[in-house]
């Protein structure tokens, strides 16, 4: 069964989807190795992680496509994709579709922010509804033409825009549901009667984003109001920041840090041996008869 044909069937589950964020192949791979059902290639983590700027539409299609095939080699999950606005007009939009089928991961979301963007910093706006419809179109045209079960999401930054509102977002993401987008996603609702709202006026399956700016609504509630997918945005790369940080600065206070880390890899359920990858380049080699696994020994 192909990935998007997997997503698909997970969307129409009756339990929430829960996506766990990850910027790129290796900490995708731990998020597969903690047993999600689903892992989101975010876009932010992947626009720090790729160049180190943020998230303002200074990463290219090559680069994001780049990653997204290295997802979905690494994992055994569905992997669901940031495509951003589809890197241009219409016609960037045909090629971004067709460019993301043929990486193996499972589907994209397509965003209404105008250039220049600006991620999650206020101030934005949006394009019009006809030009974000036009682009929905296109890209399930693409989807219709060489993989039906590849995923299409239509999402709207409308709340909280300088040009546009939730009443807008609901609008427009119900124009794309009717276009054939396969789920709509909101980014910006700021209580929870918005939540419920989005819920109640869009009937399609709703991706909700758990990225500590939206109201902090746990999983049974999201399910209750009618979300199918919860993104837990960002989750890789604020641990990244976070871990690599508060080491880098105990380095002040001596090498033992190092040491430390390595007794803390020991206890947990798997070694940086499988994170590292080292188990699967063993089993290629066994395979082929170039060494016989019993007689290596492994560090860690």
């Amino acid at each position: 069964m192909s990935a998007g044909a997997t997503f698909r069937q997970l969307l129409a589950s009756e339990e929430l989807l829960v996506c766990p964020d990850a910027h790129d192949p290796l900490t995708a791979r731990i998020v597969d190795m903690a047993d999600f059902d689903a892992i989101h290639m975010t876009g932010f983590g992947t626009s720090l992680a790729r160049s180190g700027y943020a998230d303002v539409g200074l990463t290219t299609l090559t680069e994001v496509l780049d990653n997204a095939r290295k997802f979905a080699t690494q994992v055994d999950v569905p992997v669901f994709c940031d495509a951003d606005d589809g890197y241009g007009d219409v016609r960037n939009v045909i090629r971004t579709v067709e460019e993301f089928v043929h990486t193996g991961v499972a589907g994209i979301h397509l965003e209404d922010q105008a250039t220049p963007k600006r991620g999650i910093i206020s101030g934005h706006e949006v394009v019009s509804e006809d030009r974000f419809l036009s682009k929905v179109e296109a890209a399930c045209d693409v989807r219709d033409e060489h993989d039906e079960d590849f995923v299409v999401v239509a999402r709207s930054d409308a709340p909280g825009a300088e040009n546009a509102t939730l009443d807008d977002a609901i609008a427009r993401l119900n124009g794309a549901v009717d276009l054939g987008a396969d789920a709509a996603f909101v980014i910006g609702q700021s209580t929870e009667e918005e939540v419920i709202r989005v819920g109640e006026e869009i009937d399609a399956p709703l991706v909700y984003d758990w990225n500590g700016y939206h109201p902090r609504l746990n999983p049974e509630t999201l399910t209750e109001y009618g979300y199918d997918v919860a993104i837990v945005s960002m989750l890789a790369t604020r641990a990244t920041m976070i871990g690599v940080y508060r080491r880098a600065k105990q380095l002040e206070e001596g090498l033992d840090v190092t040491f430390e880390m390595m007794d803390e890899i020991e206890d947990l359920d798997r070694s940086w041996v499988e994170f590292a990858g080292f188990s699967k380049v063993l089993e290629w080699e066994e395979a082929y008869g170039q060494i016989d696994v019993t007689d290596v020994e492994m560090d860690g």
